[in-house]
């Protein structure tokens, strides 16, 4: 074979080779057109989960939703899988400073998020005297009848009869723990609000041993003529 006809072979390769490679650059280039481009699909959103904290101010909680088909043909996802929202932010009943995931609480409240309050009746009676009342956050004392309420805890006893020196008229007043008492004097008989006179000659309860002479509020033992008045007030004694 001369030169001539190697080089005219050569050149016949080179060209069929050619041909060979641009029908397989055309075949691939169809199969490349024939897968368009797909993103992911999801599905719907899940419920929220619960919130981390009770209360505080770093309480979170999420959701999700899933794929549901992947991307195809260099396709990408371009959807949020999860989202977050801050929950049970600050939730301290109006009764505390929110921390992290609690609270710290006012005086009279108690529990993490400061919903509990505090019974200062059940210590020690609050250390009221009398009544103690628990109320919302704290707590007050109130006295029995008779009494005044001093400090905010202790019960004073009233004295009705210096206060009030009228309080029992016309009777004698004496002062009783939470009340006071209106009666007469030692010869006197009460009747509603006015004191009479005993006449205790009439009534023999005198013990002279001879007469008797009724007094305001008392009497006299008297003897007869010839006797006198014995030391004790009601026995004569022959002169």
């Amino acid at each position: 074979m001369g030169p001539r006809k190697l080089v005219m072979l050569l050149v016949m390769a080179v060209i069929i080779c050619g041909i060979h490679n641009a029908d397989g650059w055309r075949r691939r280039r169809r199969r490349r057109r024939s897968c368009p481009v797909i993103n992911c699909t999801v599905g719907g959103w899940s419920t929220w989960t619960p919130c981390s904290a009770p209360c505080g101010n770093a309480g979170t909680q999420s959701r999700s939703r899933p794929i549901t088909m992947q991307a195809q043909c260099g396709g990408s996802c371009p959807h949020a899988l999860q989202v977050n929202r801050p929950c049970n932010r600050d939730g301290c009943n109006g009764h505390g400073t929110p921390l992290s995931t609690s609270c710290q609480c006012n005086p009279g409240w108690t529990g993490t998020c400061c919903q509990n309050d505090i019974n200062e009746c059940a210590a020690n009676n609050g250390e009221c005297t009398h009544t103690c009342h628990n109320t919302a956050g704290s707590y007050t004392c109130s006295c029995n009848p008779g009494y005044n309420l001093s400090n905010g805890k202790s019960c004073i006893d009233i004295d009705e009869c210096l206060d009030n020196s009228n309080v029992c008229g016309t009777l004698q007043c004496s002062n009783t723990p939470g009340s006071y008492i209106c009666s007469c004097h030692v010869g006197y008989i009460q009747d509603g609000n006015s004191c009479y006179d005993i006449d205790e000659c009439y009534n023999n309860s005198h013990g002279c041993a001879q007469m008797c002479e009724n007094t305001e509020g008392s009497y006299n033992c008297i003897c007869s003529t010839g006797y006198q008045l014995a030391v004790d007030g009601h026995s004569c004694t022959e002169i």
